[in-house]
């Protein structure tokens, strides 16, 4: 049996202009809201969403930089930075407090916790035309190519005295020979990266790094090593092997709650699928890879089956691993 319900309305025209002036009324006061608050509605109808990645270039970190441990002669500072650093000018470093200290490749002091050793002399680039005399700020080994001792270059390291004039000053600075065997270079990341294959963060060797996959999106679903469902949002990590040796590479995650795993990848393997650096070079927390000869490489942090999660990533490397040796596959009757 079917049922047909119908609703009758009736109205006369009494009730039909009572309806009008109703709506009228709604209107007037609706204009007048937008007369007299401009600013309120302006800001509301002119704010654009954020983009995709705002959250991703939000959070993408800090430039790191840090000063060599290590003495370097005026002539070889342009050298003295790790793989992914480059000599620092003096512009690129000049507010730290923008800036996040390596102290796995850099020089520490007892109190410096996580930022750079005061009172840590090191060479900077200038900003100059190639100069062997002059201020500080002008001398500079003749672009960094001299170790005479009759040239000059400029040094910069952050005061270790904050009373002077009663304010914290950051940078003090002076000339010495190029010669002069017991300074640092300061060096800085050549990129800040944020994350992705295009754009990696960089990690060095002994570097711990805290991560968040929940910042960035879901671009890798499956490695060559592995069957499991990479569909949760990664972050990607590039690290650099230096020529003349082969070496052990061990990625380590630690700290998340959810399913997060670790993938080695080649050095042309940061795509979709991902190609591992071995065909074992993946885990929950620890993917191993050696003999690894130099190059870039890269690490990818994975959401199993669609989940992200807090973390934090360890690289290690260890050199000597010695050269792979391929043995035949014999076949026997």
């Amino acid at each position: 049996m079917c049922w047909k319900v119908s609703v009758r309305i009736q109205y006369n025209r009494r009730s039909l202009l009572a309806v009008l002036l109703t709506a009228i009324l709604l209107a007037v006061v609706f204009l007048g809201y937008l007369v007299l608050r401009p600013e309120e509605v302006t800001a509301s109808s002119l704010q654009s969403p954020l983009p995709p990645d705002a959250s991703l270039a939000a959070s993408s970190g800090l430039r790191q930089y840090y000063v060599t441990a290590g003495y370097h002669l005026g002539g070889d500072a342009k050298n003295a930075c790790a793989a992914g650093y480059h000599m620092a000018s003096l512009w690129e470093i000049l507010d730290p407090s923008n800036l996040r200290y390596n102290s796995a490749l850099g020089a520490t002091r007892d109190d410096s916790g996580g930022g750079p050793p005061s009172n840590y002399p090191a060479w900077v680039r200038t900003g100059y035309g190639n100069s062997t005399t002059g201020s500080a700020g002008q001398a500079n080994c003749n672009g960094w190519s001299s170790s005479n001792g009759s040239d000059m270059g400029t040094f910069v390291y952050l005061s270790g005295d904050w009373t002077a004039d009663h304010t914290i000053h950051v940078w003090d600075a002076n000339v010495v020979a190029c010669s002069a065997p017991l300074l640092s270079v300061w060096c800085v990341a050549d990129t800040v990266g944020v994350g992705t294959c295009a754009d990696p963060l960089y990690i060095s060797d002994g570097q711990q790094i805290d991560g968040d996959t929940s910042l960035y999106s879901n671009n890798i679903s499956s490695y060559s090593c592995s069957i499991w469902d990479e569909s949760g949002p990664e972050t990607l990590y590039a690290f650099t092997l230096p020529a003349g040796d082969f070496y052990t590479v061990t990625a380590t995650i630690s700290g998340m709650t959810a399913d997060l795993d670790v993938f080695l990848l080649s050095s042309g393997g940061c795509g979709n699928p991902g190609q591992c650096l071995a065909v074992d070079s993946y885990g929950n927390t620890t993917a191993v890879a050696g003999p690894v000869p130099s190059g870039t490489y890269y690490i990818a942090v994975d959401g199993f089956n669609g989940v992200s999660d807090v973390y934090s990533i360890e690289l290690t490397v260890e050199s000597g691993a010695g050269e792979k040796i391929y043995t035949p596959l014999v076949l026997r009757d």
